[in-house]
């Protein structure tokens, strides 16, 4: 299949075409993943899409077609598929030039972090997965300054579940000191000035500030958490102890600085920071 054609394609409408009701266990299963995949259309081509419809669809016959299609299958259990296909042809192809139905915020961020979720086996990274994952890029509108941001949530996540269950975080984690190295990397991407008028932001610039604010804001808020509550987060006085906090120090410090420079959404943390750090170290 040539690349022009993967990207043309719309996958849920796809999906909706080819699979049969002999393909699942029973009817209501079959009309349940029907919902799931109408919805998924209505979210990137109606809901959420990157080329806005006017009055939000309300007076688009593609857009009417698509909910009337879903009101239908929740009630009826009939999906008429031709007349939902032409539908969804006019919605995506909007542009003329680019099928569109994946690449608008935040839907296309839901689908790749869904995507990315699936590399992680454990705390290693299924490479040879995620460079076949890179290749959706481009039919949900994102970058390499996209990915990487995405990627260091990740991280942080799977370090925050990893140590969820703990009330204490002695131990130092690679997924963190892993965050902290993509942090660092994404420093030399970002571009800068970012306008403080998100509306005058060029693509994919909007959508970089966005997942950026929310991602730092995220780790900034739980470093915060963390080292307002050091005694009961860091009781041990070991060396893996101290190391530990040193990295959630780290993000805080990193995260808030990235914030004031790219964001300016950050609280003025800093002093006390330093002084946690100083008197714990002190006490130690």
């Amino acid at each position: 299949m040539s690349k022009k054609k993967v990207e043309s394609l719309v996958l849920p409408m796809e999906l909706l075409r080819h699979l049969k009701p002999s393909d699942f266990s029973d009817a209501n299963e079959y009309r349940a993943w029907q919902l799931r995949q109408l919805n998924v259309l209505e979210a990137g081509l109606v809901s959420h899409p990157s080329v806005p419809l006017a009055d939000r669809g309300n007076n688009n016959p593609a857009a009417a077609t698509l909910r009337e299609a879903i009101r239908s299958t929740a009630t009826t259990a009939t999906l008429d598929v031709r007349a939902l296909s032409a539908a969804v042809m006019a919605l995506s192809w909007r542009s003329v030039d680019v099928c569109r139905w994946a690449d608008g915020y935040p839907l296309n961020l839901h689908l790749y972090l869904s995507l990315l979720r699936a590399v992680f086996d454990g705390r290693d990274v299924l490479d040879e997965l995620l460079e076949l994952i890179k290749k959706t890029w481009g039919v949900l509108g994102l970058n390499r300054t996209i990915h990487d941001v995405c990627f260091t949530w990740l991280l942080f996540e799977k370090h925050v579940v990893v140590t969820g269950q703990q009330v204490q975080v002695d131990e130092p984690s690679d997924l963190l000191s892993a965050a902290l190295a993509m942090l660092q990397q994404l420093r030399g991407q970002l571009p800068l000035p970012l306008h403080d008028n998100d509306d005058l932001l060029p693509e994919p610039a909007f959508l970089i500030r966005r997942v950026l604010a929310a991602t730092l804001t995220s780790m900034h808020s739980w470093a915060e958490e963390k080292l307002l509550d050091y005694h009961e987060a860091f009781q041990s006085s070991s060396s893996s102890s101290f190391s530990s906090m040193e990295k959630v120090v780290s993000l805080a410090v990193s995260a808030a600085e990235m914030l004031r420079q790219y964001c300016s959404a950050a609280d003025d943390f800093f002093i006390i920071i330093f002084f946690i750090l100083v008197t714990t170290r002190c006490c130690w």
